[in-house]
């Protein structure tokens, strides 16, 4: 059943991009494996390092895989205009960073304002 949605998937967004590691030690790379048990020896934690390498690696290229067909897909959406639509979220996103400090500041004033009257308070009893 999951391997029906995967298909329906891929046919919906048309990228059929997986990425995954498969649990078998066989399938890491024979120098990533002799890079690891070369520093924790062939025991557990050997290969848990080799696994860790190997799905860093995955990640990273999946990663910058994604970024390349995000970025052709906002390349064909908005063509010249792209800089001035990235413009444009780089400036939302500065105004919004800056009414996240401000509301920080707000909310950090107050709790001072406050421990300022319970100290007066404590200080008249």
């Amino acid at each position: 059943m999951s391997m029906d949605k995967l298909i329906e998937k891929i046919a919906e967004k048309q990228n059929p991009t997986v990425a995954g590691l498969d649990p078998k030690l066989s399938y890491i790379p024979e120098h990533i494996r002799s890079a690891s048990y070369e520093k924790y020896g062939k025991t557990l934690e050997g290969a848990a390092d080799a696994g860790w390498i190997a799905l860093a690696a995955v990640a990273g290229t999946a990663v910058n895989i994604a970024a390349l067909f995000a970025g052709r897909h906002i390349e064909k959406k908005y063509g010249a205009k792209l800089d001035e639509k990235l413009l444009q979220i780089e400036n939302k996103l500065l105004a919004y960073r800056e009414r996240v400090r401000e509301k920080i500041k707000a909310r950090d004033e107050e709790k001072k304002r406050k421990k300022q009257e319970d100290n007066d308070v404590n200080k008249s009893n």
